[in-house]
């Protein structure tokens, strides 16, 4: 993989021009009106990445690819939509500097042979690369990115039909109101699989003592139907406490949150408390339900009790799967296609880094004694070249109108943290400086021309980091 990596001291600055001698600058109120000249960057950072969409099938969107980079890494991220019912089952990515890098057989890409690949778990919706950047790349520089990935799709069955869970994912208990250990005839997860027992009798139910959980799974992936989606049966002998427990569903390992159940004050004949949860939007499928207890020890006068009694975990619906889909990241089904014969697309991305943008409005003390006033206007996202128009006058600032005679040119060069500049004045007269930008965007240096030099700082305004 051919990368280059951002140069942080950015290139050299430029030697001092000769120009003529300019005399009397100590004695100078200077303002400049900056006008950044580079070209344009598509803007990506963290809280806003460039996004390409993932096509499956070559013409279903099932998703997106987003890309940031910061100085050391370059961020990819698979995300796939969360509202539908397709799921990343294999990723595979490719990044380099010339499109001719990425493996390939006769125009074709080869995903198998990428630089980064990745087998999923079943119903994972988002995975994210992180490459190392080399040390040889710069800022601007365009990666192209091969971005392929193995889809799989489900189908919901919500027939009316009711499944038990069917297996223990995991099972983590916690102590009883007297901080003993839930006893044996009261933790064994399997006695929650299946059907209920409605009994209550020990043996045929599990605690889950006092914000304990348990984690338990299905013949197949849960789905979001309509309405209630998951119901929790808890044992109670008569009237009892209330013991509650919260619900959350989990999908691609992630855990979302569900909803509350409890019972309270049960019919005693019935000796069982069902209550349902429905599953939240945005959910198509999910591989396991998770109860954590949420009793008040301070409600049972007990001290043998032990929080959440659970039966049985019923679901209205699963999902079943239904196939795979090959898909590629682009900017659109046609677009940026590799010269092979299948669809197989690639995009680009430019090279991004933070630098300061010293845009806005300026006042400059020079020599400690003289103001020197700048507006800086940047007309494009990213920066380091500003042409600078302006004036000076004797004394404090005045600003536009400038007084005839004291209008000034100039170039400014933001490198980095250090800042350079040339200004021309009326008659052929010239100076140049040499300058940081400190942590508060504050900016100061030397200034010099044909046997002058001294010192200049900023007395108003501030520079801002931004990503170019």
């Amino acid at each position: 993989m051919k990368l280059r990596r951002l140069k942080k001291t950015g290139p050299k600055l430029p030697e001092p021009a000769r120009y003529r001698g300019f005399a009397g600058i100590c004695a100078a109120v200077l303002v400049f009106s900056l006008v950044a000249s580079v070209g344009l960057s598509t803007r990506a950072s963290e809280g806003d990445p460039v996004s390409m969409p993932l096509y499956a099938g070559q013409n279903i969107p099932v998703g997106e690819v987003t890309v940031w980079n910061d100085y050391d890494w370059l961020h990819v991220t698979y995300q796939m939509d969360p509202f539908n019912c397709w799921y990343l089952k294999e990723t595979h990515l490719e990044v380099a500097t010339d499109l001719v890098d990425i493996p390939q057989a006769k125009g074709n890409p080869i995903p198998g042979q990428f630089a980064n690949s990745e087998l999923h778990d079943e119903l994972t919706k988002s995975y994210t690369y992180d490459v190392p950047l080399p040390d040889d790349w710069e800022a601007g520089d365009e990666l192209y990115i091969a971005a392929h990935a193995v889809v799989s799709q489900y189908e919901k069955v919500c027939d009316g039909s009711t499944w038990w869970a069917s297996s223990v994912v995991d099972y983590d208990p916690a102590l009883r109101k007297d901080l003993t250990p839930v006893p044996s005839e009261r933790s064994d997860p399997t006695k929650a699989l299946g059907m209920p027992q409605n009994t209550g009798a020990l043996g045929t139910f599990v605690s889950l003592g006092f914000g304990g959980s348990i984690v338990l799974a299905f013949d197949y992936p849960v789905c979001n139907c309509l309405g209630n989606d998951m119901a929790a049966i808890e044992v109670t002998n008569g009237v009892y406490k209330p013991e509650s427990a919260d619900v959350y569903v989990i999908s691609g390992g992630v855990e979302v949150f569900a909803g509350a159940i409890g019972n309270v004050y049960n019919d005693p004949s019935a000796h069982t408390s069902q209550q349902w949860v429905a599953v939240p939007d945005g959910i198509c499928c999910f591989e396991a339900v998770k109860l954590v207890d949420t009793s008040d020890p301070a409600d049972f006068t007990d001290g043998v009790a032990d929080g959440y009694d659970l039966d049985a975990l019923r679901v209205s619906g699963v999902c079943k799967y239904k196939g795979d889909e090959t898909a590629w990241a682009g900017t659109g089904v046609g677009t940026l296609a590799f010269k092979g014969k299948n669809w197989a697309t690639y995009f680009t991305y430019g090279i991004e880094t933070e630098q300061w943008d010293i845009s806005g409005d300026w006042v400059i003390l020079v020599n400690m004694f003289y103001d020197h006033e700048y507006t800086l206007t940047i007309v494009q996202q990213c920066c380091d070249e500003y042409s600078a128009i302006g004036g000076w006058s004797y004394g404090p600032s005045t600003g536009v109108p400038y007084n005839v005679g004291y209008e000034e040119t100039g170039t400014f060069i933001v490198t980095g943290n250090t800042v350079w500049f040339h200004s021309d004045y009326a008659n052929g007269y010239w100076y140049e400086g040499m300058g940081t930008i400190a942590a508060d965007g504050k900016m100061s240096g030397n200034w010099w021309n044909d046997g002058q030099s001294g010192e200049w700082h900023s007395i108003s305004g501030a520079a801002v980091l931004k990503w170019c």
